[in-house]
């Protein structure tokens, strides 16, 4: 019996260590991000693309290892974005606001077979929606004041653009550090909370 207990506890640890919750991928001016961080942005983004009449369906994009190094940096340039907008205190999204992008985003989830899967596995609860929703609107806002200053500045987007010069100027001065293993992508499976829609 001791023997049978002692394989089951060494395949619960073992199972238990090849799965991985989360881990850290970048520090941006010494505030650390998280994997799950990245994978949440983006898939709040992809839910709040707008359909159109060539893609009435929307086609959420997944995040496998040939796109992931090109959704960090997009994920890294917008938290340049937005510690700069927390810094001047502009760009406050009213309540709402938040709520209409949070309903768009909750009805793309009930569409969505793979963003319900993908939210229930990134344990997207409510909490976590309303703040990084906050933090996509935000970075949207920051972006549209340039781009009004700016007739060619790209439009937001998930993929990656050639930087204007107001962003690469604060780029410069942004102090980036990529975590060991960060530009290899792996599937994590953070605690699950409830779901978003609970």
């Amino acid at each position: 019996m001791k023997k049978f207990n002692l394989f089951v506890f060494l395949f619960f640890v073992l199972g238990m260590a090849s799965a991985v919750g989360d881990r850290l991928i970048f520090s941006i001016n010494n505030l650390s991000y998280s994997q799950r961080q990245i994978e949440v942005t983006f898939y709040i983004k992809e839910a709040l693309r707008e359909e159109t009449a060539s893609n009435p369906e929307l086609e959420i994009i997944e995040i496998n290892q040939e796109n992931w190094q090109s959704i960090m940096k997009v994920f890294a340039e917008d938290m340049i974005v937005l510690q700069e907008a927390v810094r001047l205190g502009s760009f406050q999204i009213n309540t709402t606001a938040l709520q209409k992008y949070k309903d768009l985003v909750s009805i793309q989830v009930e569409k969505s077979k793979f963003l319900q899967t993908n939210f229930e596995r990134l344990g997207v609860d409510k909490k976590t929606l309303h703040s990084e929703i906050d933090n996509v609107l935000r970075v949207a806002g920051f972006r549209k004041s340039k781009r009004r200053q700016n007739k060619n500045d790209a439009e937001i987007t998930n993929l990656t653009t050639s930087q204007s010069k107001w962003l690469s100027e604060l780029t410069d001065r942004t102090v980036i550090r990529t975590y060991e293993g960060a530009q290899k992508y792996i599937l994590i499976q953070p605690q699950q909370g409830p779901t978003a829609n609970e």
